[in-house]
């Protein structure tokens, strides 16, 4: 006996051996065989790849250490930006090459003269930042920035920095100072966990994120001026110490007005999934 679906799978019915023919009624002595079809596995759909591009809601930067161009010593060259932007935002890694650590996909960038340059600064004027990382070093320490002019329009110089101090019941909490002022609240300390920061800057006000739960947001800026980051994992004049210490996993950026929640929370839900960090 031979059927077909409407999904065109065929099949065949032999009386060879017991099992899959008694449950289809053809008794003890039937048996069943499958031939002539193919199974294909659809492959899952990448819910940041789906919001590439350059316009508002969109994302022109993705950085993955996945995605990373190794050269001839194993060491990684550039990591390939697949967001919307493209080549423009590749990020050429500075300093000591190190190979990527390929059993945690991430890696390891401010230890030593370790960074990593933008191809072309970014301005994070209007933009949510999302920076997936684990830090391995304690205290104060440079993340990212760029000089300044680094865009060549007059921009003033722009760092990005941690900042750990004591808050009044003793605990450790860490800042990001740099930001147009008044900064962002506190964030948990997390050191030696995988973190997911997103910093957001808009002319009204500066928001900040730390793993999905929003901390006591800024004022924000005075004026739209750009503000560009260009070195990651070092202060951009690449000699100020400490450099920030640790593994990066993933850095993407989101266009936003300040209306872009939902949009931004699909790219968060994915790179909280990467590392399986709980949304608190």
């Amino acid at each position: 006996m031979a059927a077909t679906s409407p999904t065109s799978i065929s099949f065949t019915l032999t009386r060879d051996a017991p099992y899959f023919g008694f449950l289809l009624g053809y008794g003890p002595s039937a048996a069943i065989s499958i031939t002539g079809f193919t199974i294909t596995r659809q492959a899952a759909t990448d819910p940041i790849a789906a919001l590439y591009g350059t316009g508002m809601g969109q994302i022109p930067m993705d950085l993955r250490i996945e995605n990373a161009v190794l050269d001839g010593s194993g060491n990684i060259a550039r990591v390939t930006n697949k967001g919307g932007a493209g080549a423009m935002f590749d990020a050429v890694l500075g300093g000591t090459l190190t190979p990527p650590d390929t059993s945690a996909g991430s890696a390891a960038i401010g230890i030593g003269s370790n960074w990593m340059d933008l191809s072309t600064p970014a301005n994070l004027c209007g933009v949510r930042l999302f920076v997936l990382a684990r830090r391995t070093a304690t205290g104060q320490a440079y993340f990212a920035g760029a000089l300044a002019n680094a865009a060549g329009d007059g921009a003033a110089q722009f760092v990005l920095r941690y900042l750990h101090t004591a808050a009044p019941d003793g605990t450790l909490t860490t800042t990001l100072s740099g930001v147009p002022t008044p900064p962002p609240g506190s964030i948990p300390r997390g050191v030696n966990v995988w973190s997911l920061i997103e910093l957001e800057i808009l002319p009204a006000q500066t928001r900040l994120w730390y793993n999905g739960m929003e901390v006591a947001p800024g004022a924000g800026q005075p004026a739209a001026s750009p503000l560009y980051v260009k070195t990651i994992g070092a202060h951009p004049n690449k000699t100020s110490t400490p450099a920030w210490t640790g593994q990066i996993d993933a850095i993407v950026s989101l266009i936003t007005d300040g209306t872009q929640d939902a949009r931004a929370d699909t790219i968060r839900q994915a790179l909280l999934a990467r590392r399986a960090t709980a949304r608190v």
